[in-house]
């Protein structure tokens, strides 16, 4: 019988995909929440920022403190850094986006999911290789 172990390189990778569920899932609800909080009292842009800046911060705390386990460095940077790795990831996306879809003729279907693919690779690399290095 096989008996599987897995490496340090795989339990993290093993812990940012069950984070990274958590966070999208987060990211969700605290959209629908400020959005039915807030809808007639303020623009649709603004609530969408507030929900991101919301959303961003927990997924940085989660992949801080669960994922990377890194307590190294300055606080204020990471989180910066956090807001450049994902700001660098949502521009490739849509761009990538656009490129399946205006280019490459590709159904809306197939091309998110090559997206959300893309953007989970990168944000696991430039995260290990930049914000939490």
């Amino acid at each position: 019988m096989f008996l599987f172990i897995p490496n340090e390189d795989t339990k993290l990778k093993i812990r940012f995909l069950i984070t990274g569920s958590i966070n999208t899932i987060f990211g969700y609800v605290c959209g629908v929440t400020v959005y039915n909080s807030f809808y007639d009292k303020i623009s649709i842009l603004l609530i969408g920022l507030i929900s991101n800046f919301l959303s961003i911060s927990f997924s940085f705390l989660t992949n801080k403190f669960f994922v990377f386990k890194n307590s190294k460095g300055s606080f204020f940077l990471q989180y910066l850094k956090s807001f450049l790795t994902q700001g660098l990831v949502i521009i490739i996306g849509v761009a990538t986006l656009w490129f399946c879809i205006t280019i490459l003729d590709l159904s809306i279907y197939i091309s998110q999911g090559f997206v959300v693919g893309i953007s989970i690779l990168l944000l696991f690399i430039l995260h290990k290789k930049f914000t939490f290095k």
